[in-house]
């Protein structure tokens, strides 16, 4: 039977100070006898000393203890009577530098949200919120009269003329839909002596160039412009089919067949005419590709106007 152990101050202070076989020893009894009495006054044991060396110690208490437990992979209460019993504080992290600095607050409202987000590096949703949250307006990219401009000459031009960013005025006019100007391809002189002998639009598309730039090089060379008639068996035609079909088959700018169709008062093409009494008579007398051809229609309308016919319309 173990002797009963006279527990004064002395060694109730070594409790979790030292190892519990250290202890035991010093005072001549089991280590389970010191093990239990520890753990009635609540004292966690005391830290192996071969495993808090002075590299492990130097980490206690700049870290939470869950922290550095996790790190060296020890349990949690094992980190936190080593760092009490060091009498080391308990980590506390200092006050973080708001990222918001005056330097950075300055430029909201100055240009773009998405101008200051790629500058920074941060998400444009937070340039946003920061300047809502301080009720700074947007900036507003562009007005009516500037918007105008945008694909009519280049990105950077245009922020030339403006005074703004080629990033702001790229990024409106993508906002917008806008494509990007392309230089349209020089007049080539070769071809100059063809300078008002059509239609600027007509000579543009047999060309490959801009009517723009054809415009430019017949002004700039004093060449009047092409006057473009239509003989009297051309006029017949008008009506009879689209004004496209018409000026494809003519050789002419279809612009050319609609305003003379408009200033004669000729009614356009119907795609859809109307079938006749006598046409639809014809409908199941003979194939759809037949009547197409007597009639000049295309075979499907031919078997639509049947299904309609059949149907009791």
């Amino acid at each position: 039977m173990s002797r009963r152990i006279n527990w004064t101050p002395e060694f109730t202070a070594l409790l979790g100070k030292v190892p519990d076989a250290e202890l035991a020893k010093k005072i001549g009894c089991q280590q389970r006898t010191v093990s239990l009495q520890r753990r009635a006054c609540g004292i966690p044991r005391a830290p192996s000393p071969t495993y808090w060396n002075d590299e492990r110690a130097r980490l206690l208490g700049t870290m939470p203890d869950r922290q550095l437990a996790k790190l060296l992979g020890a349990p949690r209460p094992r980190v936190t009577a080593a760092r009490n019993q060091r009498g080391i504080p308990t980590f506390k992290k200092s006050p973080e530098t708001p990222y918001w600095t005056q330097d950075r607050l300055a430029l909201l409202g100055t240009k773009l949200d998405t101008e200051i987000a790629k500058k920074l590096g941060v998400p444009v949703n937070r340039v946003r919120y920061a300047r809502n949250a301080r009720g700074i307006k947007p900036l507003r990219s562009l007005d009516n009269d500037a918007v105008a401009l945008l694909g009519t000459m280049s990105d950077s031009q245009i922020a030339r003329l403006l005074k703004k960013s080629p990033e702001t005025i790229s990024s409106a006019r993508k906002r917008l839909g806008i494509s990007a100007w392309r230089r349209p391809p020089a007049f080539p002189s070769e071809h100059a002596h063809l300078l008002g002998t059509a239609s600027d639009p007509e000579l543009a598309k047999r060309l490959g160039v801009s009517c723009y730039a054809v415009l430019n090089t017949r002004k700039s060379r004093d060449i009047p412009a092409c006057v473009v008639h239509l003989t009297p068996q051309q006029i017949e035609l008008i009506g009879t089919m689209s004004d496209r079909a018409l000026a494809k088959r003519l050789g002419c700018n279809s612009s050319l067949i609609a305003s003379t169709r408009k200033r004669l008062g000729i009614p356009a093409f119907q795609t859809q005419k109307r079938w006749t009494p006598q046409e639809r008579a014809l409908l199941g007398t003979m194939t759809a590709p037949e009547v197409a051809k007597r009639l000049g229609r295309s075979a499907g309308s031919v078997r639509w106007a049947k299904r309609v016919l059949e149907a009791g319309g």
